[in-house]
């Protein structure tokens, strides 16, 4: 009796190890909640994003709910009613939102809801505050983002050997940033990284940066104001496609042709500033990264089957891809919708493809799958 009553307890421990392997084997669909910074349909990054992630929802067979906020302040009030009914929402993907995301955070602890953050990379200042996922919140179980310094380093370089081969400036080449906003982690990241490629130039000199809270109009005001300033400036970094269309406004109207006597250039992949890259109007545009919401579900679900991405770290940063005119072809592929359900976001899982050593969340990756489809 007493064998069996052993036997009945060794039984029951053993099965309750098993219990999450088996529930995230069920057909039950993971249930995610998005919660977008924006409810403007149109926005030409975030409309991208999510679509985007809603296909690679289909494809992983996730649920996925979106929400969406007014504004910053609005995203974490949204954010706070998304997980009023815990049993309600698996995992919450949030943009993090500077000290706004640590109340999120805290609450996201309390409520008992995994959260996965989002888009920018988090300041020194903020990091001593929350740390990094799953250390001081359990429930904090990631953070994707763009390796943002990069893109602004590779768009710097760019313009700059783009203005020597065309011999704008006779020699000393003059240059302006425009930079997003000042309390944005990839405005700051890119705009370091841009002034410092300058900085290393000997032939290069950085008349102004200035500020735009990520405005195309305020891009164009200040554009119109710089160029009687610094009227030898030429060469005009933007931290985002809306930001160098603004300022490439303001060149024509004053006379200039951006890709012949003057260079513009942006990040984003959006439509326009492709478009911009095709005409010539841009010289280039640094982008990819409205993938991301696609590849945090990809780690979502390989958290919910077991196979947790925290091996190879609980913050993952990815790169972005330049396009010029010599390469846009190549690219074009990723950005048609049509071709968005030929992908098979489930070969980016470890849970389906167990060779896979390290994510490869590059659009290089996507164009590959699609050229072998």
């Amino acid at each position: 009796m007493r064998f069996v009553l052993v036997f009945a307890i060794v039984c029951a421990v053993v099965c309750s190890w098993q219990l999450p392997v088996l529930a995230a084997e069920t057909d039950e669909p993971i249930r995610v909640t998005m919660v977008s910074p924006t409810c403007d349909n149109k926005h030409p990054f975030w409309s991208e994003y999510l679509d985007f992630m809603n296909a690679a929802a289909d494809s992983l067979g996730i649920e996925l709910t979106l929400v969406c906020a007014g504004d910053r302040i609005d995203a974490v009030n949204v954010a706070r009613k998304a997980m009023a009914d815990p049993g309600a929402i698996d995992y919450l993907v949030h943009v993090y939102l500077a000290a706004s995301s640590c109340d999120l955070l805290e609450a996201a602890e309390r409520k008992g809801v995994n959260i996965f953050t989002v888009n920018t990379g988090i300041m020194a200042s903020e990091r001593d505050v929350v740390g990094y996922p799953r250390e001081k919140y359990e429930h904090w179980i990631g953070h994707l983002h763009p390796d943002d310094a990069e893109a602004g380093k590779l768009l710097a370089q760019k313009l700059l050997d783009r203005a020597r081969a065309l011999k704008i400036g006779r020699g000393e080449l003059h240059v302006i940033g425009i930079g997003g906003g000042r309390d944005s982690a990839a405005s700051v990241d890119r705009g370091k990284a841009f002034q410092q490629v300058v900085k290393d130039a000997p032939d290069a000199d950085l008349s102004q940066y200035v500020l735009t809270d990520w405005d195309s109009d305020v891009a164009y005001k200040k554009t119109c104001g710089l160029l009687v300033r610094h009227h030898k400036a030429r060469v005009y970094w933007a931290a985002s496609d809306a930001l160098a269309l603004g300022a490439a406004k303001a060149l024509q109207e004053a006379g200039l042709e951006p890709g012949k006597d003057s260079l513009v250039g942006g990040l984003d992949w959006t439509h326009a500033g492709l478009d911009a890259v095709r005409n010539g109007t841009l010289e280039a545009s640094v982008g990819g990264h409205f993938m991301e919401g696609a590849w945090v579900l990809a780690l979502i679900y390989d958290h919910y089957h077991g196979k947790d991405f925290s091996t190879q770290g609980t913050t993952q940063e990815f790169h972005m891809q330049l396009v010029d005119r010599s390469n846009l072809e190549t690219y074009l592929p990723v950005l048609n919708h049509t071709n968005w359900k030929r992908i098979d976001f489930k070969q980016f899982t470890r849970t389906h493809n167990p060779r896979l050593k390290r994510y490869d969340f590059s659009p290089d990756a996507v164009v590959r799958q699609l050229a072998r489809r």
